[in-house]
């Protein structure tokens, strides 16, 4: 008499399947069920929550707010000296709350993002942006503000010219892609070497620093090029001319921007501070970047963008925006970074949207005089006061309007 081992192995392949196929489908009902679960607990523990920032919220009742990369944060000024320090304490704001979101490196998705992503509505903006295209840090939690503002076929526009995933607005709310966000970003940047403050989103982080270089591998090196770095150590620490700032960029630019030979050269000249220099390899950022946009302009794409959003969430809002462009400090010797093409393309844009321009180069200010490595001292900061002042004072007087 069979036994029933005996009649299970007289079955055809065809009888037996629909047990073969059952073990994967139960493994994947129990992978959803579990997934699902563990999105339930973390919505009931309130943990990861939509990443939010920490300065916007703070200062939320501001009715002035400014939003940019270091220009704004105050770089290369003394504490206390960058221009909105100076306009916070000038008696004709002192009826109207200011808050800073100015943030180095910051590129124009994390601006605009972080002045629309505050509680309250400020009554005026006042933008400083489009340098920092080198990265796309933050373009995801922008394309989630931007989903009230933009249409279907334009976030697919967008997510097409900075070549991203398709995520629907659903999954950026997701408590698990939150929390493998949080867990990919934080095994990514443990591994570079480098120290960082978390500021927005998912590596929402910036350089901690008070003066930073970025230095590639590159540069000549020949048989007296350690004579040279030897001698350029002795004239940094005898020359008294030159500023601080002026002596690191100084060093990198003889000694070929070699990150390794920077080091040694400003350590036996007395001057290698790791608390006010970071010497940082420019592969870093590339580490530090999801994306290989690949697009040909990148300066305009990211004005072009940032531009739209916020045009609409100003006109929604009843916000008047101010655009500043940048001070064009080329310099010749001590290295250059000419302004000028991203100036026109703010001016542009800015003029398309109706916002308010103020241009920091119509006055005939030399701004050469006052670079230090990157940005400006502190009379060049207080120039920009002045200039910042005289465009809003007017709408300080009377209730503004949107153009």
């Amino acid at each position: 008499m069979p036994n029933e081992y005996n009649r299970q192995s007289e079955r055809s392949p065809m009888e037996r399947a629909p047990l073969f196929f059952l073990k994967p489908v139960a493994v994947m009902l129990g992978l959803i069920v579990a997934l699902f679960l563990i999105e339930l607990l973390l919505r009931i523990g309130g943990l990861f929550p939509l990443p939010a920032n920490t300065r916007a919220l703070a200062d939320s009742n501001a009715s002035i707010v400014f939003s940019g990369d270091s220009w704004t944060d105050g770089a290369e000024a003394d504490k206390g000296k960058g221009f909105f320090d100076i306009l916070k304490k000038d008696p004709i704001f002192k009826d109207y709350p200011m808050s800073n979101l100015g943030y180095g490196s910051n590129n124009g998705f994390q601006i605009v993002g972080n002045i629309m992503d505050r509680d309250a509505v400020p009554r005026i903006a006042v933008i400083n942006m489009g340098v920092n295209s080198w990265h796309l840090i933050g373009i995801e939690k922008f394309i989630d503000l931007a989903y009230g503002y933009l249409s279907n076929a334009e976030i697919a526009g967008f997510r097409g010219e900075f070549k991203c995933l398709f995520r629907p607005k659903w999954f950026h709310h997701l408590k698990l892609y939150r929390l493998y966000s949080y867990l990919a970003a934080s095994f990514k940047i443990k591994k570079l070497p480098v120290d960082f403050k978390t500021l927005d989103d998912k590596i929402g982080s910036h350089l901690v620093y008070s003066t930073m270089i970025e230095f590639w591998n590159t540069g000549p090196k020949d048989k007296g090029y350690e004579i040279r770095c030897e001698a350029l150590s002795v004239f940094l620490k005898k020359n008294k001319s030159l500023s601080l700032d002026q002596k690191f960029y100084f060093a990198g630019l003889n000694a070929g921007f070699k990150t390794e030979a920077v080091e040694a050269v400003l350590k036996k000249a007395g001057l290698f501070f790791p608390e006010k220099l970071s010497i940082v390899p420019y592969s870093v950022y590339q580490e530090l970047n999801d994306h290989d946009a690949g697009f040909k302009d990148s300066h305009e794409a990211l004005i072009k963008w940032s531009f739209l959003v916020l045009s609409r969430w100003a006109v929604r809002h009843k916000v008047v925006v101010f655009i500043q462009t940048y001070p064009d400090i080329k310099k010749e010797n001590m290295g250059e970074y000419d302004f000028s093409r991203i100036n026109i393309l703010l001016g542009a844009y800015a003029r398309r949207h109706g916002f308010h321009i103020i241009d920091h180069n119509c006055g005939g200010i030399d701004w050469r005089l006052y670079r230090t490595l990157w940005h400006i001292n502190n009379q060049g900061h207080a120039y920009m006061a002045e200039n910042i002042k005289a465009a809003m004072s007017p709408f300080l007087k009377r209730p503004p309007t949107v153009k």
